[in-house]
Formats: C-alpha cells, structure tokens, sequence
C-alpha cells in the first residue's frame, strides 16, 4: 500500500468517527507543520490564506503552478495526511480540472475541496448545479480510470452568495453532489442548528466552517457535524498579533516583545 492511499485511508476515516474533527487549515509548510506539532490529525490548504501569503486575493488569482509549490512543500513537510482547497478547479472543462487534480495527486494530496462559486468579471458568481454535477462526476471517472482514492468535499456556496432560500438551495444542490460523486459537504456560513441538522440529513459528513453564530464543537457534534474549518483565519489572527508586536517594537524601541 501506498503511503498517500494509507494516508487517505486515514483521513477517511477521520470523516466516519462520532465526533467531529477540528482541520488545521495551512497555507505554507511552516503553518502546517504548526498544526501538526499542535496534535492536529489532518491538515488542510486554505486558498484565501495562501492567496494573502502570496500578496494576491483569493478566487483563483495566484496561478494553479504557485498552489502546488505550496502543496508540495507541504506534503514534504508533514506526515498526516492533507487536502487542498482547489477552489473551483482552475479549468473551464472536468477534463482541464482532471488534469490539474493529476498534479495534487503527485505531491500527496487524499482530499480536495471543490466550490460552485467561481470569479467571473471581477466578482464571484454561483455556477449551475449541472455544471458542479458534470464536475463531479469527471473528477469521479478521473479517479475510477486511475484506481486513485480521493475524498471530494463539494463546497455548496449559497449561504456564502447571499442567495434568497440559502438553505433549500443548499440541500437541492446537495443530493445532486451526492448522488454525483461527492464524499463530503461543505457550506460556508451556515450557521443555525435548524440549517445545519438539515443538511446533516443529506448523508454526507458535513463540513462547517468557524464563524461568527456558529455553535461550538460539542454542539456541533449533537448536530451530527464531522467536520470543522477555520479557513483563513489562523493565518488573520497570526498577522494581526504581528502587526501589534511591530507597532509596539517601532513605538517603544524596544525589542522585549519580540524576544519573549
């Protein structure tokens, strides 16, 4: 057995235990390394946090070769296992996306995320259920061609998009994911027990992400939730105590915080 199929054997499970688990989401081998040594078991890519670290936004502005240096250099560094955040394939066709899953499965990767919304013009647009179903199901024959086990957390971004019903165009979209291929879901900024237990009715792990009004993990664990996110904000809070030390050290002249 190989130690990347080991790995997403690993991490398959992870999404199958009673409680949820807490994802340390990196954006460099340094910060993976970080949660790794802090006990985490699985580590994940954050697009937003590595977009930043790159001095660019997120939304598929850095160019996919600049996330998988990131990616190899994390799966080089830690040794539990890791997902990418591929936002929403960097292609126009499943095949172009494939191509491009090919070179995640190269540095390691077990698990992807793979979103609905996609940057059009200047803003980010939800995309047709149809086209995140054909996706899905490429990526699915992708793997099947390749004997490759991958775990596909479908991201459903309705709640993120502001969309008038988020919560019945979550769950729609979701058996369709489901029945696509999809192992995982994942919705950003839903937060009340009603929606979440909702979703958790779909069959898949369901993937939430850290927020302001989301529950905690015990009761997120209550709600059936097997999966937590912090997306970028680790790497937010990290610049921003950086940012206060550096104020401090030029108004201070002192170097003393620096050197606790």
């Amino acid at each position: 057995m190989s130690d990347r199929i080991a790995k997403y054997q690993k991490f398959l499970a992870l999404h199958q235990g009673s409680q949820p688990f807490l994802l340390g989401n990196a954006w460099d081998a340094t910060s993976a390394r970080l949660f790794e040594e802090a006990g985490f078991a699985a580590v994940a890519t954050s697009s937003s946090a590595i977009a930043r670290s790159l001095g660019s936004a997120d939304g598929q502005q850095i160019s996919f070769a600049e996330m998988v240096r990131v990616c190899a250099a994390i799966g080089k560094t830690v040794s539990v296992p890791f997902s990418v955040d591929m936002e929403a394939g960097y292609g126009d066709t499943p095949a172009e996306v494939c191509e491009n899953l090919e070179q995640l499965l190269d540095v390691g990767a077990v698990g992807i995320n793979i979103e609905d919304s996609l940057p059009f013009a200047g803003k980010r647009t939800l995309m047709s259920a149809e086209r995140m179903v054909g996706l899905i199901r490429g990526i699915r024959t992708f793997l099947a061609e390749r004997e490759e086990p991958l775990f596909i957390n479908a991201r459903a971004d309705s709640y993120l998009m502001g969309r008038p019903d988020p919560r019945e165009e979550a769950l729609s979209r979701a058996y369709l994911y489901r029945d696509a291929g999809a192992d995982g879901l994942f919705v950003p900024r839903v937060q009340t027990p009603e929606d979440i237990r909702t979703l958790v009715s779909v069959g898949l792990p369901l993937n939430v992400l850290v927020g302001p009004g989301v529950p905690d993990l015990p009761e997120l664990a209550t709600l059936g939730v097997r999966r937590v996110s912090m997306g970028g904000d680790m790497q937010t809070w990290m610049v921003k105590q950086a940012r206060d030390l550096a104020v401090r050290m030029r108004e201070t002249n002192s170097f003393s915080g620096l050197l606790q």
